[in-house]
């Protein structure tokens, strides 16, 4: 994986359909931010609902821990997904969550790579962006069932909603170390 990378069409559009419809019956609460937990729309104004949905989905994980081999390789690692809740989120209109990261040295500090999966498409507005090492923000390929990967100390946003209602699910995945790993300067 370079430092962002898109899967387009990683999910189908009747997979979608079912992840949001299972999830709006859940109960979403407001989205809280920083290291107090505390809601404020001024950074972030969406809804949240956390859930393992390997149960419901068990497809969902296989697919994930197939792409994580091909597109992301990290020598005497390997890709921990264990005990991980997915995060359902909805961004109704004006909805976005600032520039942030979803991993640093005092929060989260054990993701090492965060996924978003566009679960609709039918909004305007919503962007997901990254910054990239020069500072220029760069727009991700919209588009329904895609899988967006990128490291979690990357600064992102999602851009405001215009019309409509974004519906996505995030999650993060951290390293560990491979047991009897032999190393090599080779």
């Amino acid at each position: 994986m370079i430092k962002y990378t898109t899967i387009n069409n990683f999910l189908t559009s009747e997979e979608c359909n079912l992840i949001v419809r299972f999830s709006l019956d859940k109960g979403l609460k407001p989205a809280l931010t920083g290291k107090n937990s505390e809601k404020t729309t001024k950074i972030r104004d969406s809804n949240v609902f956390f859930y393992n949905y390997t149960n419901e989905f068990p497809n969902l994980n296989t697919k994930l821990i197939e792409i994580f081999k091909k597109e992301v390789n990290v020598k005497g690692f390997d890709i921990d997904f264990t005990n991980n809740l997915f995060q359902f989120t909805e961004y109704k209109t004006s909805g976005h969550y600032g520039w942030h990261t979803d991993s640093s040295n005092v929060m989260y500090p054990e993701r090492y790579c965060s996924m978003v999966i566009q679960l609709t498409d039918d909004y305007d507005g919503g962007e997901l962006q990254i910054m990239d090492e020069n500072d220029k923000e760069i727009t991700l390929d919209r588009g329904l069932g895609n899988l967006f990967l990128f490291y979690s100390y990357i600064t992102h946003r999602v851009k405001p909603v215009i019309t409509g209602t974004r519906y996505s699910l995030v999650n993060w995945f951290k390293l560990t170390q491979k047991e009897n790993y032999n190393k090599t300067l080779i």
